[in-house]
């Protein structure tokens, strides 16, 4: 019975462990007994935040290899990689507003933690994957767009004989960003790009990581197989491109491509909207930054 198993490891560890690497290796089987049931998920938590505190780190081998049971608003049970901390107890309005059309739910709000005690029980979160964010990783992108291949053919030459079929790439992503952008306003966004400072590094950056890469599917006498192409050099960083490329400034209740805008006032041209100077200021100073940020 799981109700029983559980509090029998968490009391066996707290008793007769000493060593805080000794109850870090309770964390794997104490983890998995938790399973779908809430109760056993607030006590895990608790337990776990207990040994966490006294170090402040869980080790790096243990990190990637549990993935924490973390107990939600919901009264669920579910992969920390899968939640985030929201506004209430935990002052997260602009990652609630972003994840609220995504599949993930928002972390439980501990009765056991102290005033004095939150800070650092939010470092303990996102120690164990709780999000505050959508996490910038290294993404598989399926079937990638060809205006993105056609930017870095445009500077690298590619020798291929045969007719490719499919790009894909291995890039700084996280695939809920198309959903973001098509669905939140435009002041959430500009928000999370000020606030985040993971995702306004790789808006800024020219290029990818050299750990970066595409890969191109060619057809050659029906085999599919894979091959690489990015040697020696960087690809141009794809959250840019896709920022540069997507729908979502919005203008007169219009969102457009930040490619269709220019600033100016007193100039008219097929297919670009011009936006001035003042609209740019006050919607700064609606987001309490500078124009220059």
């Amino acid at each position: 019975n799981e109700k029983r198993i559980l509090p029998r490891l968490i009391k066996s560890s707290l008793i007769n462990l000493q060593e805080q690497s000794s109850k870090q290796v309770m964390i794997s089987p104490v983890n998995k007994f938790v399973g779908a049931v809430f109760s056993n998920a607030i006590e895990y938590i608790q337990w776990l935040w207990n040994v966490w505190k006294n170090e402040e780190k869980f080790d790096a081998t243990i990190k990637s290899n549990v993935k924490f049971a973390v107990p939600t608003a919901k009264g669920t049970v579910k992969n920390a990689e899968e939640t985030f901390i929201g506004n209430e107890f935990y002052g997260n309005e602009l990652g609630e507003k972003l994840f609220s059309q995504l599949d993930f739910e928002k972390v439980y709000t501990p009765v056991f933690i102290k005033e004095d005690e939150k800070e650092k029980f939010v470092r303990f979160l996102f120690d164990i994957g709780v999000s505050k964010y959508p996490k910038i990783t290294r993404t598989r992108i399926e079937g990638v767009d060809n205006y993105y291949i056609e930017h870095i053919k445009a500077n690298h030459a590619l020798k291929c004989n045969y007719y490719i079929n499919q790009w894909n790439a291995s890039v700084m992503y996280n695939t809920d960003i198309d959903s973001i952008l098509k669905n939140a306003d435009t002041k959430t966004i500009f928000k999370w790009i000020l606030a985040d400072s993971q995702l306004k590094t790789q808006i800024v950056l020219d290029e990818e990581p050299e750990a970066s890469y595409v890969e191109y599917h060619p057809q050659v006498r029906g085999k599919i197989y894979f091959d690489r192409w990015n040697h020696g050099w960087n690809l141009p960083s794809y959250i840019r491109y896709v920022f540069s490329t997507t729908k979502w400034l919005q203008v007169n209740d219009v969102k457009y491509k930040p490619s269709q805008l220019m600033i100016s006032s007193d100039f008219n041209m097929e297919n670009i909207v011009c936006i001035s100077e003042d609209y740019i200021e006050k919607l700064a100073s609606e987001l309490n930054t500078n124009y220059e940020d």
